[in-house]
């Protein structure tokens, strides 16, 4: 009798053992392609984030606050600079970061073991998941900003098609 269980019970731990290893490559493969297409969305908006930071640039430029200021009598040419300065910073500050996170991130497990997979691929997505927040944040408020002024940047696919 004991000679039965023993011949049910190894067969059914190996089988549970591979079933929690091919679940776990699973998970990593999972969370290693949720973090691609958020990156992919935020690559898709990169676009926007130039339009947005040369319609800044632009807008500061001596005759374009000259004309601001005429078309709205008294402004403070100089505080609406200083305003669009600190966008573009927060605009550039956010592209670097993209850049430097895509420069460190290796989607490559080998040398890993599904745990050590799973668990990069976790940090990784809550860092991919701050970037796309700081991005959705710098183009809303880059957004507002311009249309306070009935300015709009070109949309993001009209910027990759002139790449």
């Amino acid at each position: 009798m004991k000679h039965i269980k023993t011949k049910y019970i190894l067969p059914a731990a190996i089988c549970l053992l591979s079933f929690q290893a091919c679940k776990q490559q699973a998970d990593y493969k999972a969370v290693r392609k949720e973090i691609i297409n958020i990156h992919d969305t935020i690559m898709n908006e990169d676009g926007k984030l130039m339009a947005d930071e040369s319609m800044l640039k632009s807008m500061i430029a001596p005759a374009s606050l000259a004309a601001l200021k005429k078309a709205n009598n008294g402004m403070d040419t100089a505080a609406e600079k200083l305003k669009a300065t600190t966008l573009i910073h927060r605009l550039d500050s956010v592209s670097n970061a993209m850049s430097d996170w895509m420069g460190k991130f290796n989607p490559d497990v080998q040398g890993k073991n599904a745990q050590q997979a799973t668990d990069y691929f976790g940090i990784e997505k809550v860092k991919i998941s701050q970037l796309d927040s700081s991005y959705k944040a710098a183009l809303k408020t880059t957004g507002d900003y311009l249309r306070k002024f009935h300015l709009k940047a070109a949309d993001s696919s009209a910027m990759k098609m002139k790449m």
